[in-house]
């Protein structure tokens, strides 16, 4: 049960094992698939079948090698059927309801972003300083932004701070 009134005070709910694990590890799979095709036709593997440790190393080796690749990677993983299914889950649309929202709508693409330091030529294109999302996200005073980490997250790969209260 989610603390309708904490929720408007605080401006965010937190919700720990929110989405089964199984459909957060389709997102990342296919998303991983994305720049695994493009490792083997750069020659960097042989097969897709890679330690989750030589992945990240012939990733970063992508980066360094091609950055307009990696980034067209990037690109091509916010069009995940999977990732677009999870935005609009029955789980979300609920919740929402369950927050005050009467009419949803998406105003931008779900998105995935790749945290990481290795993959980033200045620190801002990794770790983002202090903002509020909806000035880039915009539909409404009253929008509202869904993250969710796709690995196991800490800060030094940009963990999420939320400050409450902020959004007044």
């Amino acid at each position: 049960m989610i603390d309708k009134q904490r929720y408007k005070q605080n401006g965010f709910v937190l919700l720990r094992n929110f989405f089964d694990v199984g459909k957060l590890d389709t997102v990342r799979s296919e998303a991983k698939e994305i720049f695994l095709i493009q490792m083997k036709r750069n020659k960097l593997i042989d097969s897709f079948d890679i330690s989750e440790q030589e992945f990240e190393k012939q990733l970063y080796a992508l980066f360094e090698k091609d950055l307009q690749q990696i980034v067209y990677c990037g690109k091509q993983a916010q069009h995940l059927i999977s990732l677009h299914t999870l935005a609009l889950s029955e789980q979300i649309m609920t919740t929402l309801g369950e927050l005050g929202l009467e009419f949803p709508v998406i105003n931008v693409r779900p998105t995935i972003f790749f945290n990481s330091p290795y993959l980033g030529k200045r620190d801002v294109d990794w770790r983002k300083p202090a903002h509020q999302d909806w000035r880039t996200t915009q539909g409404s005073l009253d929008s509202t932004i869904v993250w969710v980490p796709l690995i196991d997250i800490d800060k030094s790969l940009g963990a999420l701070e939320i400050v409450p209260e902020s959004h007044k």
